[in-house]
């Protein structure tokens, strides 16, 4: 069991009748936050794209509106190790904060828990099944425009795959929101499961000061308060998920007889201090993270404006034309990265004296577009090269440049 000291972080008691329920709003207000960002974020745009959204038709990866095509997700390797390093290091000092305060699954238990206080059982189903079809819609939302998604809904004219996706989601949020609700934190999420795992002995914890036990008035407020239906007294177990409600609950008691609770959260150690959470493991953890945030920037600051792809097309492997000139036919991909419109230029090089047919003039791309254009390359022949030689295709743009290097073929 996880060492528990006597320093509390919160409000001790005071004189009868002073309030003390500080965490419950402070918690609602985390609630009302969350709600507002998850399901906000789908309809923030920066610089004219999507804040977060995996565009399905364009299977583009748009973060903070810098979209990523398929050959560029390896920046999404650092920035899923940097996510992962900072969870860790997030639990390691404040324990299980994240549930009781920032999991949408607390957060959509507590709207189910208003809505039977205010609307009673039918109307508690009723808002619930609202709740849920909205949640469900937001999470279509990250995949498929909302701009586009929602007119669609409301027309009737939504294509089935994304309607059938919504009723699905929806019958499915409802379920859990309805009938499972904090059973699912108690039983069945895995980051429940890992923090026997992921905590330590000073990391942030709800608990009861086992040295002020004969002070306990045996009321059970704590364990009224509780969600999830433990006992705090009995210690630190998987179903506490640091919600502080059993915290407002013993200090609300107390302090009509002008004591302070005896439920709080605390760091564990001898002296329950944040510091000695902020150990040797979690400062090499933050740095780890550091540098896996700061290789995400680079990469996505380094990475090309514009693209170029070249790939043979045609069975042959070349023509011999009657002056004795070779010639290689390629399919050519430009695509413009940005959210602005560019004008490229396309040459070729490698083969001294080659020219390209069907690229004259500047080549202009429109925000986000892939041009495919054939191109025909004509060498020289020389009976000192058979089989294939170097060539690469080289495009300027003013937001860039970039090259793709194939083969050319000689008889």
């Amino acid at each position: 069991m996880v060492a528990i000291s006597r320093i509390r972080i919160g409000r001790k008691g005071g004189p009868v009748g002073r309030k003390v329920k500080r965490f419950s709003g402070l918690r609602w207000a985390a609630i009302a936050a969350q709600t507002v960002l998850w399901l906000g974020l789908p309809f923030v745009t920066i610089g004219g794209e999507s804040a977060l959204r995996f565009d399905v038709p364009t299977l583009r990866l748009i973060v903070l509106g810098v979209g990523l095509r398929p050959g560029e997700y390896f920046v999404v390797l650092p920035a899923v190790l940097f996510l992962a390093l900072s969870f860790l290091g997030f639990t390691l000092v404040l324990g299980r904060v994240w549930c009781g305060w920032a999991c949408p699954q607390t957060a959509f238990t507590e709207y189910s828990e208003l809505f039977a206080g205010y609307a009673g059982k039918a109307g508690r189903h009723l808002l619930v099944l609202l709740l849920s079809a909205i949640v469900s819609l937001d999470l279509i939302a990250y995949f498929i425009s909302p701009y586009e998604l929602i007119p669609e809904l409301f027309a009737g004219t939504m294509a089935s795959t994304p309607a059938s996706i919504f009723l699905f989601f929806t019958v499915i949020i409802y379920l859990d929101i309805a009938f499972l609700g904090r059973r699912f934190c108690k039983t069945i999420c895995p980051y429940a499961k890992l923090q026997g795992v992921m905590i330590d002995k000073d990391s942030l914890v709800v608990a009861f000061d086992t040295e002020r036990t004969d002070e306990c008035m045996e009321c059970r407020a704590c364990v009224r308060a509780c969600p999830t239906g433990i006992d705090i007294r009995d210690g630190l177990q998987a179903g506490c998920v640091n919600c502080a409600r059993c915290i407002d609950a013993c200090a609300g008691v107390r302090a009509k007889r002008g004591r302070d609770g005896l439920v709080s959260y605390m760091f564990g150690g001898k002296d329950g201090r944040l510091r000695d959470a902020v150990s040797g493991k979690v400062v090499v953890i933050s740095l780890l993270a550091a540098a896996a945030l700061a290789l995400t920037v680079y990469k996505t600051v380094d990475r090309d404006r514009v693209l170029v792809r070249a790939a043979r097309s045609g069975r042959a492997l070349y023509t011999t034309l009657p002056d004795g000139s070779v010639l290689n036919t390629y399919i050519v991909t430009l695509t413009n990265m940005q959210n602005t419109p560019d004008s490229c230029a396309l040459t070729v090089s490698g083969i001294p004296g080659a020219t390209a047919a069907g690229v004259d003039g500047p080549i202009p791309l429109a925000p986000q577009e892939a041009k495919t254009i054939p191109v025909a390359v004509k060498a020289a022949g020389d009976p000192l090269r058979h089989g294939p030689a170097g060539l690469s295709f080289m495009i300027k743009c003013e937001g860039g440049e970039s090259e793709s290097r194939v083969s050319f073929f000689y008889p």
